[in-house]
């Protein structure tokens, strides 16, 4: 079945919202293309600020990127992760 990157990353931050307490910090690697990347293709969720945004070149064009996410804040409802559909 297909899962397409952006649907990773959208369940990972909602449930990492549901199950992360107020303060924990989430860590993931984020593939991208040194050429195209940009900040705000970052996944992002009202109740996580970023912590550190790292990069490991793989070769000339490609990298991946070690994001550290911290859970600010509790949240109060339906607040659901924004994920660019272009990763």
């Amino acid at each position: 079945e297909k899962y397409d990157l952006a649907s990773i990353y959208g369940d990972l931050l909602n449930f990492a919202n549901r199950y992360l307490r107020v303060g924990g910090r989430l860590v993931f690697w984020m593939p991208t293309h040194i050429t195209t990347y940009d900040e705000r293709l970052l996944p992002t969720h009202p109740c996580f600020e970023v912590f550190a945004n790292n990069e490991q070149q793989l070769n000339r064009t490609v990298s991946r990127r070690l994001i550290t996410m911290i859970k600010m804040r509790a949240s109060n409802g339906d607040e659901k992760a924004q994920v660019n559909e272009k990763l």
